[in-house]
């Protein structure tokens, strides 16, 4: 059923759009044409994807992962043409991936993957510079780059397609009984990842931030090796940084700001050699800031609030 509290509606005209948010109502206008980012992932959205997003052309952005999203993607998400990233993973959107996204000529990212989409994935050149992480968890997609044949051949690419299927089964249930815990108020750190399925490997981002987890960073996360971007900002966990951090090779954001964090920062940080942003700002961090070559690109904004650090790049 529709959230009571949240609605919106499009003006195409006005390029306006009205909110309705807990019987509050904000009419936003013009503005909207300059528009170029909208992240609503991780809000318990429910129902169609609005047409009305396509009136955006100035969109570059739009991530709308981690809701309960339903019905097909719209054939018209093809007018965005400026658009660069398209996030609708982990939904339960059904039917064939439009045509009409080959037309997006500048789209770099994608990800479609862990809903229930079906039919031939569409050729084009943009869409054939991506792999199969894009698709995963849709177990009636085929066609290249995917293993599963369209063609209806049932040898060992239907064996694969049904452990990946299998996978996707595993992480939609590790990701409910986790967000079911943190919603029952357990700490962070009882959340243990025991048993990783395969399909964790292709996890490339975490986002729990201002979530009110507490207790410590699990070590049980330095085990997603593909992951880019961890954030669990905006919490109360305490305890250390996991030395075990720098076994996330392919980490490229790690922000763990607004914690009760302490100790020293891990040397192993310094491994991390595709780190390009990293906020451990306002914790209760002591000792000296490790040198190396890539924590030597940070700038002392990513280690405020944190009196007992010392060191370069801090005054």
């Amino acid at each position: 059923m529709p959230n009571p509290e949240y609605s919106v509606m499009f003006d195409p005209y006005g390029f306006g759009v009205e909110v309705h948010l807990k019987s509050i109502t904000q009419v936003y206008t013009k503005v909207l044409q300059y528009l170029f980012s909208i992240d609503l992932s991780n809000n318990r959205l429910n129902g169609d994807i609005p047409t009305g997003l396509t009136w955006l052309h100035n969109l570059q952005n739009l991530n709308l992962s981690q809701n309960d999203l339903w019905g097909e993607i719209p054939q018209e998400i093809a007018d965005l043409k400026k658009l660069e990233s398209f996030d609708l993973s982990i939904n339960q959107l059904s039917g064939p991936i439009p045509r009409s996204l080959s037309e997006l000529s500048f789209l770099s990212y994608l990800n479609l993957s862990f809903n229930q989409l079906s039919g031939p994935i569409p050729s084009g050149a943009q869409l054939s510079t991506f792999t199969n992480e894009s698709y995963l968890g849709n177990g009636a997609l085929c066609g290249p780059p995917l293993s599963k044949n369209c063609s209806g051949d049932h040898g060992q690419s239907d064996d694969i397609h049904k452990q990946h299927g299998d996978d996707s089964a595993a992480l939609r249930a590790m990701l409910q009984v986790t967000t079911d815990k943190i919603q029952q108020g357990e700490a962070l750190a009882t959340i243990a990842i025991t048993k990783v399925p395969p399909a964790l490997r292709y996890l490339f981002s975490i986002d729990l931030s201002n979530n009110r987890l507490n207790g410590d960073i699990p070590t049980g996360l330095t085990r997603l090796y593909n992951l880019q971007n961890l954030n669990l900002s905006q919490n109360d966990l305490w305890g250390g940084i996991p030395p075990e951090i720098a076994d996330l090779k392919n980490l490229e954001s790690l922000d763990l700001s607004i914690n009760q964090l302490s100790g020293p920062i891990p040397r192993s940080l310094s491994e991390l050699s595709f780190l390009s942003y990293l906020n451990l700002s306002f914790d209760q961090l002591s000792g000296p800031i490790p040198s190396g070559a890539q924590l030597s690109t940070f700038t002392n904004e990513s280690y405020l609030g944190n009196g007992a650090l010392c060191g370069p790049p801090l005054f």
